[in-house]
């Protein structure tokens, strides 16, 4: 993220970058993001230039349960989902403020309530698919081997949306706004401990990693999206 965001996520966000290149769809330093709007007068700065402190509002989950694949469980089912959701909803706040506090040459200070000077991120997950090999195969050992491929290219084929917005501490005001849909990356299933978020759960720890280098970045670096193959342990 280029730019203000420098996660622009939001960071900064528009100027252009002998690390990388941007796209049309984001013409920001934050190319890890699908998408990226920013407001004209926070473009071409750093967060930290227009912040010291940043808070990480929780994270919305509402839409979730209007999916088509989710309206079709039974009752008691849907239940586990939503608690399972908001649990996933607070293992990315989590995450969030974790990455912000660690990154190292962090910034920006991590709050617990907005307030001036503060760069307000609001988060949703606004779509998220389990993946297949789990909820098809009944959690059964047999059921994660897809003759002639195995484990490892079983595991990934769930995905997740996240859609956020920054706004100002000062005044309220829409800094930027992102858009993300992750796909799980391959993995080698560890059967006791897999979920049908599990996934998810890592797609949402790496873009809080993400996140915290654009926000603590320095004018013209680029935070790009590694490979999608690669090995995790779930």
């Amino acid at each position: 993220m280029k730019s203000f965001l420098n996660l622009a996520i939001l960071a900064g966000l528009v100027a252009c970058s002998p690390m990388g290149e941007r796209s049309a769809r984001n013409p920001t330093g934050a190319q890890f993001l699908d998408q990226v709007w920013v407001a004209p007068e926070y473009r071409g700065k750093t967060a930290s230039e227009a912040f010291s402190k940043v808070y990480f509002a929780p994270v919305a989950v509402g839409n979730l349960s209007r999916q088509g694949w989710w309206e079709a469980q039974s009752a008691v089912t849907q239940r586990q989902l939503d608690a399972d959701a908001r649990k996933l909803a607070a293992h990315f706040r989590r995450a969030l403020a974790n990455s912000a506090q660690t990154q190292s040459g962090r910034r920006l200070t991590v709050v617990g309530q907005p307030g001036p000077d503060t760069l307000i991120i609001e988060t949703a997950i606004t779509n998220l698919v389990p993946a297949k090999a789990y909820w098809n195969a009944g959690a059964t050992a047999a059921g994660f081997v897809v003759p002639g491929a195995g484990l490892l290219s079983a595991a990934g084929s769930g995905s997740i949306t996240v859609e956020g917005r920054l706004r100002d501490g000062n005044n309220g005001k829409l800094v930027a706004n992102f858009r993300d849909t992750m796909k799980d990356k391959m993995a080698v299933v560890n059967i006791d401990s897999y979920t049908w978020f599990g996934g998810s759960q890592a797609n949402l720890e790496e873009m809080a990693a993400n996140i915290a280098q654009v926000l603590n970045a320095r004018p013209g670096v680029i935070v790009s999206q590694p490979s999608r193959i690669k090995l995790v342990t779930y």
